[in-house]
């Protein structure tokens, strides 16, 4: 029998969440200048993300730079209900 989704997940968490600092700061600078040079990014006039735990991509930067480039920025919103809806991004919360 095959690992389940649930543990699955988990143990990919664990993996992200030992990775070495350093090395993670590295991928993140690589992930946000593969992302900018694209078409689509340079093309695009908003951006939808997320605001990232501190295991994940570092959509911090890629937030920063979308603002340098006069991008409008959207982030989730979700509701109890389980409803999601995408906001426009305040830098001064």
């Amino acid at each position: 029998m095959g690992m389940d989704k649930k543990y699955l997940r988990q143990l990919i968490l664990e993996k992200l969440k030992t990775h070495p600092i350093a090395l993670k700061k590295q991928r993140d600078e690589q992930l946000l200048k593969a992302i900018i040079k694209t078409e689509t990014y340079q093309n695009s006039q908003r951006i939808a993300t997320y605001l990232a735990f501190p295991h994940e991509f570092a959509t911090n930067l890629l937030i920063q730079q979308a603002l340098k480039d006069k991008k409008s920025i959207y982030i989730p919103k979700t509701f109890s209900c389980g409803k999601m809806e995408f906001t426009k991004y305040d830098q001064t919360h």
